[in-house]
């Protein structure tokens, strides 16, 4: 932020003394936010980067009295034509430019080292190149796809004939295993199999990768959809290999795609893959009492997405005395 002092002419000068005495004239503050903005061709061959221009914003300006005599004209109402015929702007009114104002910036510089390292990167037989900005924190990265380095191979478990089901079958816990007719009881369920109406998992096999990982950029969206980059920081011969896709949308089809990168060369991205998400109630678990009809349902929620659930139901006041049986049923899944 930027602020500097505006003084007026003595007031005594222009005849309106208010009291004051001579010399002693109103004081403003003007206050605004800068922002440069940089505008950079990127080629689609690697090299020979430039500047395209630059300019400068000015965001949240305002203006306030400096002094006590300036809090008096601030009091007096909005001042127009004092001083001479000179406007000031009620804090309201003073203007924000909503167009840059250009200005010259030389990166040649840092452009020059940038293209020198490209162009020798080409000769060791480099030739796809990228960018990327990340606006939050004010980075744009340069990359260089590794020609020796395989893509990774994505592939959705849910769909491995070979893989391994869980060495759990699904429980459903209670609080206390006594109750009294229409009294509470807690409810918890485990190692239920996830739901996948709003969250998507899936993992990929590391390419042949000469370089020490340091990252894995995924990009993924609804198909037909703009694509939202996520990057998932990463260490050598870690575990880290997956990625987890929450909150989306039921019966919806999804496209992801994945490449590891180290701090300045990326594989290749590996080909697109295409989920789609359950349809809509099919996380929903329904609980009952003694069998599974719709007159002995006696309470329902949403299975997340590791499998568990909670929940707290109210045994029927009506329920007979002696043992009884809780069900726990995910539709289509013929886990209870």
């Amino acid at each position: 932020m930027t602020s500097f002092y505006v003084t007026t002419p003595d007031t005594c000068q222009i005849g309106i003394c208010l009291g004051l005495q001579g010399g002693v004239g109103p004081k403003f503050s003007v206050s605004f936010d800068t922002e440069l903005v940089v505008e950079i061709d990127i080629p689609a061959r690697p090299c020979g980067l430039s500047t395209k221009g630059a300019g400068v914003f000015k965001h949240n300006a305002s203006i306030d009295s400096g002094n006590f005599s300036g809090d008096l004209i601030k009091g007096v109402g909005g001042i127009v034509q004092f001083a001479g015929g000179s406007e000031i702007f009620p804090p309201a009114q003073v203007p924000n430019n909503r167009e840059a104002q250009p200005i010259k910036v030389d990166l040649s510089g840092y452009l020059g080292q940038l293209t020198a390292s490209c162009d020798a990167a080409i000769g060791q037989g480099f030739s796809q190149f990228d960018a990327a900005v990340d606006p939050g924190r004010g980075l744009l990265t340069f990359r260089l796809t590794h020609p020796s380095a395989a893509a990774p191979l994505l592939h959705d478990p849910s769909a491995d004939p070979n893989a391994v089901g869980s060495l759990y079958s699904p429980t459903l816990g209670s609080s206390q295993s006594q109750v009294k007719a229409g009294n509470q009881l807690s409810l918890t369920g485990t190692h239920f199999h996830g739901s996948t109406a709003t969250h998507l998992h899936l993992d990929w096999s590391n390419g042949t990768f000469s370089g020490q990982i340091s990252e894995s950029d995924i990009q993924w969206g609804p198909l037909g959809s703009p694509i939202t980059v996520a990057t998932k920081p990463r260490q050598t011969y870690d575990t880290q290999n997956f990625f987890d896709a929450n909150n989306l949308t039921p019966d919806t089809t999804y496209q992801f795609r994945v490449r590891d990168c180290d701090q300045i060369t990326c594989s290749p991205w590996s080909a697109w893959l295409t989920l789609t998400t359950a349809a809509q109630g099919s996380d929903l678990v329904t609980v009952y009492l003694d069998s599974e009809t719709p007159v002995n349902k006696i309470g329902s929620t949403t299975l997340l997405p590791d499998g568990s659930f909670s929940l707290g139901v109210t045994i029927p006041s009506n329920a007979a005395l002696g043992p009884h049986t809780l069900y726990a049923a995910v539709p289509g899944t013929g886990q209870q």
